[in-house]
């Protein structure tokens, strides 16, 4: 059942469900051919309010999506990306969960040890499920996974993931986003090792089937040993990872977990690429007569491009290229993307700004210059060996398709 609130008519319950019947039915097929549930309800709540944040809920048959306003062609990915995690956490933590949440104390919280397998695992899945079903291709998938790898590089990289979950609700409550970042990581790498350590026979699935099978909703484990109880299920090299890589600070082990896979990784290099002429460190929200509007709050993360376009700190950006920016929000966002990717080498990038005059009142500033290539490091560049060895290609295939 899906149910949907749109305040503008921007989108329907009937658009959403075209995009969680696909993913509904990957996710029937990675469980094993059948969905936990015989009902579940998607509850959309979309609001045309600037948002700073936003996202998503699970309860036991049912989720609810708090999100900015925009068309499905705006949202396609992002929305199938959050019903498929939040659908998959039937699995954990509903069904696989520890002492501490099975027995919630909501007036006096303890944190289980174990945030990577009730959040990081099931983003791992949601993305698993859609490259694996073909809903998203295998590049794709590598830039998901970048994508992941980049954001968890702002986190701490000095506490154990572990700790991080048990004093999630105190002094690591602002550690707590590298849970959908590393956890997820965490996630990918203990998958490929088992599909190495098995010949391809046993992934992360398996594990948590068998986990499923030794708990379930009913029953729950110790904190304490339940990176023991998974390294008899699977294998000693397990027992390791976990001990080292999640109840430890170490960093994970890409390289050699890539190498399995046949993914070459480029921890740095040198790169050109289009600039609307700041990143995101540079932007602010200015109120302007009842409108929030991106403005350039950082002028430290202005890029050469907008250097050379002129660009302040304080400037509020009102049209890009003659076109009026929408306020801040989803489509806001939709609208800079699409403009960033259009662009060509040569042709001229404009914004007019709204920027404050020796008395202090804003006045309209036109800013023009030519578009060119700005220089940048390129970080964490993953990309399929195009000559892999059989093992690696037998391991990659059980890693990214049905098995």
């Amino acid at each position: 059942m899906i149910g949907t609130y749109s305040p503008n008519h921007k989108i329907t319950a009937k658009e959403i469900a075209a995009e969680v019947t696909q993913v509904l039915g990957a996710q029937a097929k990675f469980l094993g051919g059948k969905l936990p549930v015989e009902k579940y309800a998607f509850m959309f709540y979309f609001t045309d309010k600037p948002l700073v944040t936003y996202g998503a809920l699970e309860h036991s048959y049912s989720s609810l999506y708090y999100m900015p306003e925009t068309t499905i062609d705006n949202m396609r990915q992002q929305l199938r990306d959050f019903a498929a995690h939040e659908f998959f956490h039937i699995v954990t933590p509903l069904t696989i969960h520890s002492k501490e949440i099975h027995q919630f104390e909501f007036n006096d919280p303890k944190m289980s040890r174990h945030l990577w397998l009730y959040e990081g695992m099931t983003e791992y899945f949601a993305g698993s499920v859609q490259v694996k079903y073909g809903l998203i291709t295998p590049e794709e998938y590598l830039g998901v996974i970048r994508g992941k790898m980049l954001s968890a590089s702002n986190f701490r990289q000095d506490i154990s993931f572990t700790d991080l979950s048990q004093f999630t609700l105190d002094k690591y409550g602002d550690q707590y986003g590298n849970v959908y970042q590393k956890g997820a990581l965490i996630g990918m790498c203990l998958d490929i090792k088992l599909r190495k350590l098995s010949n391809g026979k046993y992934g992360v699935q398996n594990m948590i089937a068998d986990l499923s099978k030794k708990y379930g909703k009913d029953r729950a484990f110790d904190d304490e040993t339940l990176f023991d109880e998974i390294e008899k299920l699977t294998y000693p090299e397990i027992g390791h990872f976990l001990k080292t890589y999640v109840g430890g600070a170490e960093p994970l082990p890409f390289k050699e977990v890539f190498d399995d896979v046949g993914v070459d990784l480029i921890l740095e290099r040198p790169a050109k690429r289009f600039s609307l002429g700041y990143d995101n460190q540079a932007l602010g929200i200015e109120d302007v007569e009842g409108v929030k509007r991106l403005k350039i709050a950082n002028p430290a993360g202005l890029s050469q491009q907008g250097t050379s376009l002129g660009l302040k700190g304080g400037d509020v950006l009102t049209k890009l290229n003659g076109k009026e920016l929408p306020p801040f929000g989803g489509d806001l966002f939709a609208v800079l993307t699409k403009e960033r990717t259009s662009m060509k080498e040569g042709e001229e990038l404009s914004y007019t700004v709204l920027r404050k005059d020796s008395s202090d009142v804003y006045k309209p500033v036109e800013l023009k210059a030519p578009i060119a290539k700005v220089d940048f490091i390129e970080k964490d560049v993953l990309s399929f060996n195009e000559n892999p060895t059989t093992d690696q290609l037998a391991t990659r295939k059980a890693w990214l398709t049905p098995q």
